[in-house]
């Protein structure tokens, strides 16, 4: 049965003198959030008015969502949108203006999915792979590939300036490692990552046409430890952040080091070269089409969100 939702923009006369941006919600009516773990949950507190719960919300620029009900206020982040159910008990409160999250893929790996939130690209031909618990605990909420990749399918990923953030756990150093390598073919527009080079360091490559750009770093990523690793490309400037903190840049000689083009040949943990499959764990695989900020990296870094 198809269900029915309707929205309702509620106005509140008395809301006035609170220190808020704005002066209205718009109400969800029969949804709920089904997920909670701390890249979804902000806050939950206990208060006897709902315009205070909406006034919580407004203390971070990151909320999007507020939950009221039985004097229990729980406040959610922009990612709660995408874990939305249908619930004939409950109800909503959304920020009017929703942030534009400008994501090209999201891939958040939870109870078992690799399904892509935000753009219906989902990942396939899972090879030496198995999911794990995520850095929470939380079961079948990442995965493990043992010299071993997944695929997402043939897109248009990068046209122009571009974000990609992982997590990563890396089990073993491996020369030339993947985390990510998506390409048109070899040696045509590839945008690569990889978490272990001939160093062990980390280095981001892409690829415009058959021309290719290189950002090298000396960093390091230590074994069986969560990483929060983070690549930009913003004109010719290219990036590289671990934990939130910069690490590598470099402005190359061309005005955009990727071009916007169909790739087929789309992997994490695997290279269209000749290298091994990644032996590591991965999560939250985010794709945006934009540069994020120094200040974005930092606090998805710490909060799981911007």
């Amino acid at each position: 049965m198809k269900l029915q939702y309707f929205i309702l923009v509620v106005i509140f006369s008395d809301i006035q003198g609170l220190d808020i941006k704005a002066d209205y919600f718009i109400r969800l009516s029969n949804q709920k959030i089904n997920k909670s773990d701390p890249t979804i949950l902000i806050e939950s507190f206990q208060t006897q008015h709902k315009r205070l719960c909406l006034k919580g919300c407004f203390k971070y620029d990151g909320c999007e969502y507020a939950d009221f009900k039985n004097k229990t206020c729980v406040l959610y982040s922009y990612n709660a949108r995408f874990y939305i159910s249908f619930d004939s008990q409950n109800k909503l409160y959304r920020k009017r203006i929703p942030k534009n999250l400008r994501l090209v893929s999201y891939w958040p790996v939870t109870d078992g999915s690799l399904k892509d939130v935000s753009n219906a690209q989902d990942l396939y031909e899972q090879t030496n792979f198995s999911f794990i618990s995520d850095r929470f605990g939380n079961t079948n909420s990442a995965f493990r590939i043992q010299s071993g990749y997944a695929r997402a399918p043939a897109g248009i990923y990068f046209s122009g300036d571009f974000t990609i953030t992982a997590w990563v756990r890396l089990n073993a150093y491996l020369n030339h490692q993947r985390l990510i390598e998506f390409g048109k073919q070899l040696y045509s527009d590839h945008v690569l990552v990889s978490l272990s080079g001939p160093s062990r360091q980390i280095y981001f490559h892409t690829y415009n046409g058959n021309i290719q750009y290189v950002l090298d770093s000396t960093t390091v990523l230590p074994l069986s430890i969560w990483h929060y690793v983070t690549f930009t490309a913003s004109g010719p400037v290219m990036k590289i952040y671990v934990n939130g903190t910069l690490v590598a840049n470099k402005t190359q000689s061309a005005t955009n080091v990727v071009q916007s083009v169909n790739r087929l040949y789309n992997f994490f943990g695997k290279s269209l070269f000749p290298d091994p499959n990644a032996n590591c764990d991965l999560d939250d695989l985010k794709i945006y089409n934009k540069e994020l900020s120094g200040s974005e990296i930092e606090k998805e870094f710490k909060s799981d969100f911007f």
